[in-house]
């Protein structure tokens, strides 16, 4: 609607190649325009439930000096909000220490061995950073051994909800709170400005961690998480976090404006890649260190571990992709299920989001190991694979996800009928399954190209789901 664009342009005082992609993407009104282009504002994180019992509980244990335990997730997500955490209470005199999860052995969220050895370690109070939503046993354990946990998470509620002390989680069917799409270490974050009492400088202190977990779990970079991305991303050019700096620098980002874009394919899959392959825990312990001495081997180490993640990633990949070129039945089901035996868990969920680019379908990438199975799945939009899963829930001795992403935990001898299950249900549910789709934002006449044309669209950073690079075809 070239007269709408024409009337923004005027309006905003805006060049009207910007005011045409404002049109195009929906943002025509004066509120969406303004939190796009100026960033926006962060509610009070008090508007979300049960924050306040979350606040009077965990200030209780650190006037009291009971022990606190961080438990937090091996991804990017995890990690960064694990850290903001940790050193926010490390600060203010707290007894605290962190627990990750390993992949391989323990899995994501809580588990109830990692709760026993807390308990042995003396802990009183643990909280959950980008995990818990699920855990209704492990709560419950907790609770059986004289523990309390407080939960915060971001993924969405399953049944039931633990019974703890107080449960964040923005997609609580009781939750008014006005914003949803908070990453886990956006959910850390909003928990810190509750329990200082300003958000302005826990902003300051904190946004670069809570920039790198919201960008790394692919929220949308809209509304409150685009004031912790721009916020973020100006503190990490600005350097001034040990870890971060040098895994910035041996990334190849030192002395470069960070953008959430080059985040995504430079520090983020490092961070991941610990957990991946390893100690999850050291990209904690990078992240929340203050001395460059410190900071640079355990950088080393995570660079090293992303090298050797990518050559295992390339090996299951090509195996993978070579089972379902030569299997009709694989290659032709509505949802690819391919599995091998000892597949490394740390790498099937990359290995699914590459054969769900190549094949244009859902897929979950199984590994097997003597009686159990684990998997890992992507989607494409338009097909919810958290829905299709929790339809096969019977099969399941775990499982968790949302509509694009989704984990499992099996029996090895129920993988073939998961197969025929999921498939039933693609079918039944989807008739038609959706096609790939490439969005453009426009065609543009290239006789209209000029360099000042890219110039124009900066106001539109930083970029991500909900705001992505503009496309255009010519």
């Amino acid at each position: 609607n070239r007269e709408r664009a024409a009337q923004i342009a005027e309006r905003y005082s805006l060049p009207f190649f910007l005011s045409m992609l404002l049109e195009i993407r929906g943002f025509h009104e004066e509120g969406a325009i303004r939190d796009l282009l100026s960033g926006g504002e962060l509610s009070d994180p008090f508007l979300m439930k049960d924050m306040d019992k979350a606040v009077e509980r965990i200030r209780r244990a650190i006037e009291t000096f009971e022990k606190i335990a961080v438990y937090g997730d091996y991804d990017a997500d995890g990690v960064t909000a694990t850290s903001i955490l940790f050193t926010y209470l490390e600060a203010v005199g707290a007894d605290v220490i962190y627990y990750i999860p390993q992949r391989e052995g323990e899995g994501y969220g809580m588990n109830l061995n990692a709760v026993e050895t807390l308990s042995n370690e003396g802990v009183g109070l643990i909280i959950t950073v980008d995990n818990g939503i699920a855990s209704v046993k492990e709560v419950e354990r907790a609770k059986e051994l004289g523990m309390d946990v407080v939960v915060t998470d971001h993924h969405r509620p399953q049944e039931h909800i633990p019974q703890a002390c107080a449960v964040v989680d923005a997609y609580r069917s009781d939750d008014s709170g006005p914003y949803k799409d908070l990453s886990g270490a956006g959910v850390a974050l909003k928990l810190v400005m509750a329990l200082e009492g300003d958000s302005v400088g826990v902003l300051e202190e904190y946004a670069d961690l809570a920039a790198l977990g919201t960008v790394a779990d692919v929220v949308p970079v809209l509304g409150e998480n685009r004031v912790i991305v721009k916020t973020g991303l100006s503190i990490l050019t600005r350097g001034g976090r040990a870890g971060v700096d040098a895994l910035m620098e041996q990334s190849g980002m030192g002395g470069k404006s960070a953008t959430a874009t080059s985040l995504a394919f430079t520090v983020i899959p490092r961070i991941n890649a610990t957990g991946r392959m390893g100690a999850p825990e050291r990209a904690v312990r990078l992240l929340t260190c203050d001395s460059e001495e410190e900071a640079q081997p355990l950088s080393g180490e995570i660079c090293e571990d992303n090298d050797r993640r990518r050559e295992v990633e390339a090996e299951i990949a090509k195996e993978a992709m070579d089972k379902i070129e030569n299997d009709s039945a694989l290659l032709y089901s509505r949802v690819i299920v391919v599995s091998g035996e000892g597949w490394h868990h740390g790498v099937i969920g990359i290995v699914a989001s590459r054969i769900t680019e190549r094949f244009g379908k859902p897929c979950m990438v199984i590994s097997t190991d003597g009686d159990m199975a684990k998997g890992s799945g992507r989607s494409v939009e338009g097909f919810s694979l958290f829905e299709a899963v929790c339809a096969c829930g019977d099969l399941m001795e775990r499982y968790g996800g949302h509509p694009m992403a989704a984990g499992i935990t099996l029996k090895a001898e129920n993988v073939p009928l998961f197969r025929e299950r999921i498939n039933q249900y693609a079918a039944k549910t989807c008739p038609e399954m959706p096609a790939p789709v490439l969005s453009i934002d426009c065609r543009l006449n290239p006789s209209a190209l000029s360099p000042e044309m890219p110039q124009s669209l900066q106001p539109l950073e930083p970029y991500g789901s909900g705001n992505p690079q503009p496309l255009f075809g010519l």
